[in-house]
């Protein structure tokens, strides 16, 4: 098992980096409304590269591609158990999000190849009725996608060659709760490195995306500010949205401690190497935040070989 050591206050402390999720807050034994177990980790649960949190469930990927989910909607019952945590039978996936009362995924390999979104969940319909927006139903035009975010009602999706899509609610701009026009993409939004969507279910949906010039667009319910982004607009990497806020982070001047560590076994090595080889020319390999992976990314990785400090 791998270990980093970090400083805190001045004292050295150990930190196991073997992939455990942890859950903490509502859906813990014992608590209030609204107990969904959307906090109790699986035992069995192994090693994972990426977790998402839905209202009342919770999503993993392992390292393996293998999706799990737990939490409200391992049946389709009764509101909010809508199958979000049923997981269909999608083989190794690269990517995962959980909305409000749906879950989406991008496939890896298989006999239809990588790189398509599955959903499941509620918007199975598109009735406008409490859940159902939509949300669900993948475009069969959608193609072959890098990324996806979740919002409540809706899902976005980053495309292969930049281009971003968005399907559910708000296809139209009413200005009534759910439709804000959080699925009318920006006709001059361009080539994306990155994505989010947000929203409350009592509140409104928004969608973020970080253009090629490393700015940030947003549309949607502005109704808290969560779309206009501050003043300095540029050098954005990763953006995310709540659900009546907005959160970004910065390019890093420099390799940041174990960024590179694709597989998280706590050094850069070749394995790490492989997957940049594996990812070229995707956003999946890049470390310098610049969109793409590229030579600049083979040699952050190189500059920062082995064991991570």
């Amino acid at each position: 098992m791998a270990i980093r050591t970090r400083i805190i206050d001045g004292t050295p402390e150990n930190e196991l980096l073997d992939g455990t999720v942890v859950c903490w807050g509502a859906g813990l034994v014992g608590q209030q409304s609204p107990n969904y177990g959307q906090s109790i980790t699986p035992q069995n649960l192994g090693p994972c590269t990426k977790v998402s949190a839905g209202h009342y469930h919770t999503l993993a990927l392992l390292r393996s591609g293998i999706v799990r989910a737990w939490g409200a909607g391992q049946s389709n019952a009764i509101f909010p158990n809508l199958g979000q945590s049923a997981v269909p039978d999608i083989g190794p996936c690269t990517d995962i999000a959980a909305g409000g009362y749906h879950s989406v995924a991008i496939k890896y390999g298989g006999v239809n190849g990588s790189g398509l979104v599955v959903a499941w969940g509620a918007g199975q319909t598109n009735n406008s009725y409490l859940t159902e927006w939509g949300q669900s139903i993948v475009p069969v035009t959608l193609g072959t996608c890098t990324r996806v975010a979740a919002g409540v009602f809706h899902t976005v999706a980053l495309k292969l060659d930049g281009t971003v899509r968005a399907f559910g609610a708000g296809t139209t701009n009413t200005g009534i709760f759910p439709k804000f026009g959080q699925s009318i993409v920006p006709t001059n939004l361009g080539i994306c490195t990155d994505i989010a969507a947000g929203g409350a279910y009592a509140g409104g949906s928004h969608t973020l995306a970080i253009k090629s010039d490393k700015t940030i667009l947003g549309w949607g319910d502005n109704s808290n500010g969560q779309t206009s982004v501050p003043a300095v607009n540029s050098n954005w990497i990763r953006v995310s949205a709540g659900g009546l806020h907005s959160a970004a982070i910065k390019m890093p001047t420099s390799i940041l401690p174990c960024q590179g560590d694709f597989n998280s076994d706590g050094k850069r090595d070749g394995l790490d190497l492989t997957f940049i080889l594996s990812a070229w020319g995707t956003v999946s390999g890049d470390i310098n935040g610049d969109g793409t992976t590229n030579g600049l990314d083979m040699s952050y990785l190189l500059s920062g070989w082995g064991s991570c400090p």
